[in-house]
């Protein structure tokens, strides 16, 4: 997952220089920032040119394009890997809401059958649950949106008490670790509480509507090129030399948007 975050990264930086070296009185120093826009951009020459300051980026149509390109591939194996994850935890938790949690049976044998039963739709859940976690903290950071949902899904820590007294452990990141002889006791001597814990009002329902809610903000959810850019700058003292940055910087905005 870190492999997605890291080649956003990559792919966005030049937008990310673009941004910060467009405001006026902020220094920009860096080799690479002045190859890009041209010149140093904290210099407050009011003849500063828009045209060359993206006279590389025009120049280099090429590299861009293949940025982009790679981009949309970041996003393509996010998306991937996004319905993938929930898709398999949606099945999962569709399972256990619909698991029969009372257990007694005719005789012993079909009682401890049906433990098992119960037990491997717990554990087949919390693997795909765990799997779903794990996928959205290790892409928290490349969005907003993303790294709320990360945190929406990680909110069992919140129960883990009730959790803790039919054998289920949260783990500080949010996963979950099963304790197959507890959860059989549990199921033994209380399986109504463990259906109320468990079940389509408990952990499954819960884990199920965290899935419909995601899937339905799928695409809002990785950030363009040109959104992980930015439309504005913040706080800029606007001069001369700034607002023909700001031109110019709507005028990047522009380029990528054609590559979309």
């Amino acid at each position: 997952m870190a492999t997605i975050t890291s080649m956003a990264r990559q792919t966005a930086t030049m937008y990310s220089i673009a941004s910060k070296g467009l405001s006026y009185g902020q220094s920009s120093k860096n080799s690479s920032i002045t190859s890009l826009w041209g010149r140093d951009t904290s210099s407050s020459d009011s003849s500063y040119n828009a045209g060359s300051a993206l006279s590389s980026i025009y120049n280099s149509n090429a590299e861009l394009s293949s940025l982009l390109k790679e981009y949309d591939k970041t996003k393509e194996q996010f998306n991937k890997q996004f319905s993938s994850n929930m898709t398999e935890l949606g099945e999962a938790a569709s399972k256990l809401k619909t698991t029969i949690f009372a257990v007694n049976g005719a005789t012993d044998e079909d009682t401890e059958k049906n433990i098992a039963d119960v037990v491997d739709n717990v554990s087949k859940f919390v693997k795909k649950f765990n799997n779903a976690v794990s996928f959205l903290n290790g892409v928290s950071d490349t969005s907003t949106k993303i790294s709320n949902l990360a945190n929406s899904f990680s909110d069992s820590k919140y129960f883990s008490n009730t959790l803790n007294k039919i054998g289920i452990t949260v783990n500080s990141e949010g996963t979950l670790k099963v304790n197959e002889d507890q959860l059989k006791t549990a199921l033994k001597e209380n399986p109504t509480s463990v259906e109320s814990i468990l079940g389509k009002s408990g952990l499954a329902g819960r884990a199920d509507d965290k899935v419909r809610k995601a899937k339905a903000q799928q695409d809002n959810l990785f950030p363009t090129a040109a959104q992980m850019m930015g439309t504005s700058n913040a706080n800029v003292t606007y001069s001369v030399r700034a607002t023909t940055a700001q031109f110019g910087y709507s005028m990047v905005g522009n380029l990528l948007n054609m590559y979309f």
